[in-house]
């Protein structure tokens, strides 16, 4: 994703979600925030 860590980190859980699964990731692996912004960071 083209964001800064610190504007991913401030997304709710829902919208890094969102954002994911836009991006083609089954979100269905990634288990609380901590996980997506971690994937979301990796991409």
């Amino acid at each position: 994703m083209k964001m800064t860590e610190q504007a991913i980190e401030a997304l709710s859980e829902a919208e890094l979600a969102e954002a994911l699964s836009q991006q083609g990731v089954d979100v269905t692996q990634y288990e609380g925030k901590a996980a997506k912004v971690n994937k979301a960071l990796m991409m």
